[in-house]
């Protein structure tokens, strides 16, 4: 997929949106390598445990569709 980076951005804030409005709504997040749906912990990850698996969710999104 090829599109202009300002446009990327967008669909960036977009997805950031989306996901922030499920995590209001308890939604169920999906497992992708395990193909399955996980639920929300009451004890959720520590922040620095998501910044660092949002930095390798970032760096892999990068290196598959814009490098």
């Amino acid at each position: 997929m090829q599109i202009a980076p300002p446009r990327a951005c967008d669909i960036i804030v977009a997805c950031r949106v989306f996901f922030y409005i499920s995590k209001d709504l308890n939604e169920p997040h999906l497992d992708l390598q395990n193909n399955r749906e996980v639920e929300h912990e009451a004890d959720e990850m520590s922040f620095a445990a998501a910044d660092v698996h949002g930095v390798a969710v970032r760096a892999d999104i990068i290196a598959n569709f814009f490098t």
